[in-house]
């Protein structure tokens, strides 16, 4: 009785995303170290429009983390709103800090100057890493309030090896 009970409690219970439910070969694209995919050859691999496949395995605390942040960098290069959204949700959810900081720089890419206010509430985070990020999503933007944004916040920022990576006039 005690076996039947535990058959039953293994087996209907949900499974967790396991690496095999995603694409073997969408993997081994993720986890190139000497090239970067292509959207070609990440449609190939099962990567639909929107790059849900990409959110997928970004969303995936079972796999490394390597293929992980670059499934959410690589989410940047969908130009469209799921993906915009799922970058977001990545953001503002994923407990990896790679991750977020690979979605800052995709949605610094695709909002363009529409992500000054989201990088503007960055530059305050506890995170040195997002602040970076923030800052070079921002240097990205590069416009006059992008720039402003900038000088403001070298002058506030404590750490000095994130203050090194806001470009000098």
């Amino acid at each position: 009785m005690k076996k039947l009970f535990l058959a039953l409690c293994l087996f209907s219970t949900p499974a967790l995303a396991a690496p095999e439910d995603h694409s073997d070969r969408l993997l081994f694209l993720l986890n190139l170290i000497d090239q970067v995919p292509d959207v070609a050859q990440l449609a190939e691999a099962g990567v639909d429009p929107n790059g849900q496949a990409l959110f997928l395995v970004a969303a995936d605390p079972s796999l490394p983390r390597y293929p992980r942040a670059r499934a959410a960098g690589l989410l940047g290069r969908y130009a469209n709103a799921q993906a915009r959204g799922s970058l977001a949700r990545l953001l503002a959810e994923s407990n990896d800090l790679e991750v977020r900081v690979q979605a800052i720089a995709g949605l610094s890419f695709q909002e363009g100057a529409a992500a000054l206010p989201r990088l503007q509430t960055l530059l305050g985070d506890r995170e040195p890493e997002l602040r970076a990020a923030a800052i070079r999503g921002l240097h990205r933007i590069n416009t006059p309030s992008a720039r402003r944004l900038l000088e403001q916040h070298r002058k506030v920022e404590p750490e000095v090896w994130v203050k090194a990576t806001i470009p000098t006039p």
